[in-house]
């Protein structure tokens, strides 16, 4: 029984899920009545972190695949140039050779991005949000599903905010080396990037104000 239990604990910390120490039973988690409304409105948060991740993973999924694509054309075409019968015997070996790496390296690259599930291929998420949005967007207990989500947006818009802030300085120092009107409209421009929201705060505002997703702000 004692290990029956410890192991219950064990899957729980691995999933989320609370478990009795003593009894073994599911622990049902109590929340805040003013924590759930918080998080419990008619657009969940978890859609808008969902969004959020599908927008960041793009171009990076976008970049990946192009990189792969890149790396297997490459050993494709180090291939077919080595079927040349005008080339050394030497040369023909170090086309095989670099075709047989360019393809590996494009499989591999791709093998790095996908993964086959039980739905066919499927992303790997790269960044950390689609990583977050990944771990929690199959937890049963909404409320805990719904917290964790609120919480991500609530702390990606200041980490965001930082980022940019850090950018907008890097630029606004660059551009004081300018003269002229060339100078004026940089730093300009630069402070009016600044005010603009990121998308992560803009993710955040969205929920908050509860702007359905695909409308924006005219």
């Amino acid at each position: 029984m004692v290990r029956y239990i410890s192991l219950l604990l064990f899957i729980g910390l691995a999933s989320g899920q609370e478990y009795d120490p003593e009894t073994g039973d599911v622990v049902k988690k109590q929340y805040d009545p003013d924590e759930i409304e918080i998080w419990n409105k008619k657009i969940p948060p978890s859609v808008y972190f969902e969004k959020l991740s599908n927008d960041l993973e793009r171009p990076s999924r976008l970049s990946s695949c192009f990189t792969s694509y890149l790396i297997f054309g490459f050993g494709v075409l180090f291939f077919q140039s080595s079927a040349d019968s005008n080339m050394s015997e030497s040369m023909r070996q170090f086309g095989n050779g670099m075709g047989t790496l360019g393809i590996a390296g494009g499989l591999y690259y791709a093998s790095r991005i996908l993964r086959i599930g039980p739905k066919g291929l499927k992303w790997i998420p790269n960044t950390d949000e689609g990583k977050q949005f990944e771990n929690i967007k199959n937890i049963q207990d909404k409320n805990e599903k719904e917290k964790l989500a609120y919480e991500s947006l609530v702390a990606l818009a200041p980490i965001s905010r930082i980022k940019k802030n850090e950018r907008m300085d890097a630029l606004y120092e660059d551009a004081t080396r300018s003269i002229g009107p060339i100078k004026e409209y940089w730093l300009s421009t630069i402070d009016k990037m600044r005010i603009q929201m990121t998308i992560e705060e803009k993710a955040l505002d969205d929920y908050l104000n509860q702007i359905p997703i695909g409308i924006t702000d005219k």
